[in-house]
């Protein structure tokens, strides 16, 4: 029987093919297939998906829709505790008063309960501006120039003595028949500008209106815990939070009853180095031959990637004692090097920890990145959760890190790397300060906030935006 060869090149619009008998090295046919690209502008610097434009009105659409239903369910709420009026009219009446002078006036003097309600609603309709990290990203120098012209009006507000952005406005608010000072609409502001004068107001309001400001209500209007998970919390301030809660992560392929690891997980991490090295394989320069590292050779390039951040494939030839012709399959691709150990890297370089870390037992290890991955959850296995969909608590498996999914790792290997931890007598020691400081709260054992912000953002910054795949 003969054996035909079918070869394909397969590009962006088009398919090219032939069938080839090898023992006769004869063509027997050949052809193409050509198709419209899927995208504009393909390999250009201007290529974009043909829905993108689609895409981006229907998020602006979204974007209106929630806003309008945002205040009518404020309103609602303003209006079921007496901070609005019924009447159409005089709901009008209300609404067409200058909430600057209100939010002025109420520091330090009476408002009426419909004049505080108008002052609400100006307050969740000019919120402020709120960091979104994973969008702005594109939008790098608009968001500096944006949180330039905030910090320059936070200076202008300090320097004028006044306590509020509101009553800053107040002051810049021209009387009937003079010029405007300056301009007040479209000046940015910060979230937490509005946030604190909320407060400010709510103090000095509540003594004239308790039956009216009760805590409870100030909770359905702002709710700064409720807005840290996925479900808006607050009525004027609250956000959908932009990362998906645990209970919305998929599950694992290889173990289809286990939830996804986040990236950050050490065990994730360590996933992730076993495959690139499994993939890794090398070309023999004499003979063309694409060859698979064995087991000392992969142990090599595993013991010098657990520690660095990266490793270059000039690196991985000296460690491997390859000559420079040796080419590895994955330098293919326009690769330059291997990624090491991030997280590890992190902690030793950027935490209080320092190169102590490397001394720590590798449970313990495990329990800080946990911690710091969900602070809330101290580091501790077996939590329960609450899915807001179903309005019911699952309990996450033991091997679930901190709430978040669990590793998806072959039970066997789960198993075997608890078994080893348990002979080495390793887990969370009870006489560590540092692992108690870091329990009662995470920050402490940093030197300072914002050293702790950017370690815990580096470090958790994957697992909050995108599970692994693998595990």
């Amino acid at each position: 029987m003969t054996n035909f060869t079918l070869g394909l090149d397969i590009g962006a619009n088009s398919i090219g093919w032939a069938l080839v008998e090898p023992e006769e090295h004869r063509i027997i046919a050949s052809g193409a297939r050509v198709f419209p690209e899927g995208v504009d502008a393909f390999d250009t610097a201007k290529e974009k998906s043909r829905t993108q434009e689609r895409r981006v009105k229907r998020g602006m659409r979204r974007q209106i829709a929630r806003r309008a239903r945002r205040k009518r369910e404020l309103r609602k709420l303003l209006g079921a505790h007496g901070l609005l009026p019924a009447d159409v009219e005089q709901q009008a009446a209300i609404l067409s008063l200058d909430p600057y002078p209100l939010r002025a006036k109420g520091l330090d003097h009476p408002l009426t309960a419909y004049e505080f309600g108008r002052v609400m609603l100006h307050l969740a309709a000019r919120r402020g501006f709120l960091s979104n990290s994973k969008s702005d990203k594109g939008k790098a120098k608009e968001t500096s120039e944006m949180l330039k012209e905030i910090s320059e009006l936070e200076a202008e507000i300090q320097s004028a003595g006044h306590r509020t952005l509101g009553e800053h406005f107040a002051a810049l608010v021209a009387k009937p028949g003079e010029k405007p000072l300056t301009r007040i609409r479209s000046r940015h502001t910060r979230r937490d500008m509005l946030r604190r004068e909320f407060e400010l107001l709510w103090s000095a309001q509540k003594a004239h209106h308790p039956s009216l400001l009760t805590d409870e209500l100030k909770k359905k209007l702002d709710d700064p815990e409720g807005d840290a998970t996925w479900w808006m919390g607050g009525a004027i301030f609250g956000q959908r939070n932009l990362y998906w809660p645990a209970s919305m992560v998929g599950m694992c392929e290889y173990e289809p009853k286990e939830r996804r690891a986040p990236k950050a997980d050490r065990i994730a991490q360590r996933y992730r180095l076993l495959a690139e090295v499994n993939n890794l394989k090398y070309i023999d320069p004499d003979s063309g031959r694409v060859c698979s590292l064995d087991h000392d050779q992969r142990a090599v390039l595993l013991d010098h990637l657990s520690r660095p951040k990266e490793m270059t494939f000039d690196q991985a030839r000296k460690k491997l004692n390859f000559p420079q012709p040796v080419r590895f399959n994955l330098e293919e691709g326009e690769r330059s090097k291997l990624k090491g150990h991030l997280v590890d890297h992190l902690m030793a370089k950027e935490s209080p920890f320092g190169k102590e870390w490397w001394n720590l037992p590798e449970g313990r290890r495990d329990d800080v990145v946990r911690t710091l991955i969900n602070p809330r959850n101290n580091g501790r296995h077996d939590q329960e959760y609450r899915d807001p969909r179903l309005g019911t608590h699952r309990r996450a498996s033991r091997s679930t890190a901190v709430g978040q999914p669990s590793t998806g790792l072959h039970k066997s290997f789960a198993q075997g790397h608890g078994k080893a931890r348990a002979a080495h007598g390793e887990g969370p020691a009870t006489d560590d300060r540092r692992w108690h400081a870091l329990r009662a709260d995470p920050g402490r054992i940093f030197k300072t906030r914002p050293a702790y912000a950017q370690t815990v953002g580096q470090v958790a910054r994957t697992s909050r935006s995108t599970q692994s795949r693998c595990p």
